[in-house]
């Protein structure tokens, strides 16, 4: 049974990949199923090192992530982005209830098709919780929550958090209030090996990375755990 959903999955991305009128249309190998069928759009950094997958806000897309990708992969690593549905090219509705559907799906693609048995995670705010959710109940190397709030549109963190063993950093804008609580917050949540940053300012999600401190404390965190 497994195996033929998986074919059936393949087969409705073929066909979207190939109907250049589907709001999923995209060229082979730039697209993903998710596990109800819809079809999401995915970009990869070339690497060959440990695998980075990024995942988005709300109301964001992958695009957002491309600068920080880009450094990542001339760091070695391998980097998949990829838009939540109803979000940038991705087909279907917006619905942050799915966003922890979709990143688990763009984690088994990383894993089987790309290949990468070692993922580490980083999602900004809706990516973030969806972030959590996902490495509470999968293996991950590592998982990071940028400006990530505990309960978006019908998705929390705060269940997930303390079921998350591997190594957890939080990071926010300490003038954003809400961005700050919540890092602290989930930040208590959490079990062993974790780690909270809050900058000045206050920026909010993958912006917040313009700030050098947010961003070389992310690399080394990735680096330490790739």
């Amino acid at each position: 049974m497994r195996v033929l959903l998986a074919a059936m999955a393949m087969l409705l991305v073929a066909g979207a990949c190939g109907n250049s009128e589907s709001q999923g249309a995209c060229d082979q190998g730039e697209c993903i199923a998710a596990g109800d069928g819809t079809v999401l759009r995915i970009k990869t950094y070339g690497g060959s090192g440990a695998a980075v997958l990024l995942a988005h806000d709300l109301d964001g897309s992958r695009g957002d992530w491309a600068e920080f990708a880009e450094t990542l992969s001339s760091r070695g690593y391998t980097v998949m982005t990829f838009d939540f549905r109803g979000h940038g090219k991705s087909a279907g509705q917006r619905d942050a209830a799915l966003a922890e559907s979709d990143l688990a799906s763009a984690l088994v693609h990383m894993r089987e098709q790309l290949r990468a048995p070692k993922v580490l995670v980083v999602g900004a705010g809706m990516g973030g919780i969806a972030a959590l959710r996902v490495s509470a109940r999968e293996s991950v190397s590592a998982v990071a929550a940028v400006s990530t709030p505990e309960t978006l549109r019908g998705l929390s963190a705060a269940g997930a958090v303390p079921l998350v063993t591997a190594p957890k950093l939080f990071l926010a804008g300490e003038g954003n209030a809400a961005d700050a609580g919540a890092a602290r917050n989930l930040l208590s949540l959490a079990k062993d090996s974790k780690e909270l940053l809050l900058v000045p300012g206050n920026a909010h999600g993958v912006s917040l990375l313009n700030n050098a401190q947010a961003r070389e404390r992310l690399l080394q965190f990735l680096d330490k755990y790739k």
